[in-house]
């Protein structure tokens, strides 16, 4: 998406000139192209912030999965029933993982993203 935009940009840079002859009159383009540059310097900004939210709000997410992962483990039992209770959610952790991991390779992507600007 930000690369659509720049190419975006580069196109609309390249086609304006900074100067028009109209008849007699000279028309100069240039602050129109300055105006054109910041709007689209400002989307691109824009753009990135919204995927560093969307990878805060993932990782956020995953974050909050792995803590109750981690309290379940690390719960003290009461009876036996709590303690077959953990005992089952252990031998859950593995498929748990599992789902997890879509999330985290989907978290990892956007950080990819996020490097090459």
């Amino acid at each position: 998406m930000i690369n659509e935009v720049e190419f975006e940009k580069a196109k609309i840079l390249s086609e304006i000139p900074v100067e028009v002859h109209v008849s007699f009159f000279t028309v100069n383009c240039s602050e129109v192209l300055r105006l054109l540059c910041e709007k689209f310097d400002h989307k691109i900004k824009n753009l990135k912030m919204l995927i560093a939210g969307r990878a805060r709000d993932s990782t956020q997410a995953l974050d909050n999965q792995f803590s109750n992962l981690e309290m379940t483990i690390l719960s003290k039992p009461k009876n036996i029933e709590d303690l077959t209770k953990i005992k089952n959610k252990i031998k859950q952790i593995p498929l748990d993982l599992i789902k997890l991991q879509k999330d985290i390779d989907g978290a990892i992507n956007i950080y990819n993203i996020l490097e090459n600007y």
